[in-house]
């Protein structure tokens, strides 16, 4: 499968990027493992809690096919890290039409390439912990679980983390 990664900026873009993760929030919630808040991803909202935010589409030919932010701060989850040292990847998602096709795979690859790029000392990400779909496809992809948080209405986080320069990996 060929992708490509496009970092976006155009409004056009941004609402594509959007409708895809307002997409995939609504699948998570008729599953019964809701994640993101549909009110979270209205655009002049997302906008202003994330204008620090590096937005992505990828695309399968001509079709947005996965979503993705990267951060190069997250005090919350990681007060310990450092500016230059972490890339933090949030609110990764793949289309529903591209479900079990490897593409979360390939998204995690080209995000690890280009954290060596940057210099980047670690990938790190969070997410909620009983979600054992997750937990392998991060481990599956080089991540290690480093810690867990419970939150004070009980759901429990894990943050996991990736080396960067620990893998060969190719697109």
């Amino acid at each position: 499968m060929e992708i490509r990664v496009e970092r976006i900026g155009t409004e056009e873009k941004t609402e594509q990027f959007l409708a895809l993760l307002q997409e995939i929030a609504l699948w998570l919630e008729e599953i019964g493992q809701p994640m993101w808040s549909l009110e979270g991803l209205e655009k002049e909202r997302f906008l202003a809690e994330n204008s620090d935010a590096e937005l992505y589409l990828c695309y399968c030919g001509e079709e947005p096919a996965g979503a993705f932010m990267l951060k190069s701060h997250n005090e919350f989850w990681w007060p310990e890290s450092r500016e230059g040292d972490d890339l933090f990847l949030k609110k990764l998602g793949v289309s529903r039409s591209y479900a079990g096709t490897g593409l979360s795979g390939r998204i995690l690859e080209w995000v690890k390439l280009e954290a060596e790029r940057r210099g980047i000392k670690h990938v790190r990400i969070e997410f909620y912990a009983d979600r054992e779909h997750l937990i392998k496809l991060y481990r599956k992809n080089g991540f290690e679980e480093v810690r867990r948080r419970v939150m004070p209405d009980g759901i429990e986080i894990a943050l996991c983390q990736y080396a960067a320069g620990t893998e060969g990996a190719e697109l």
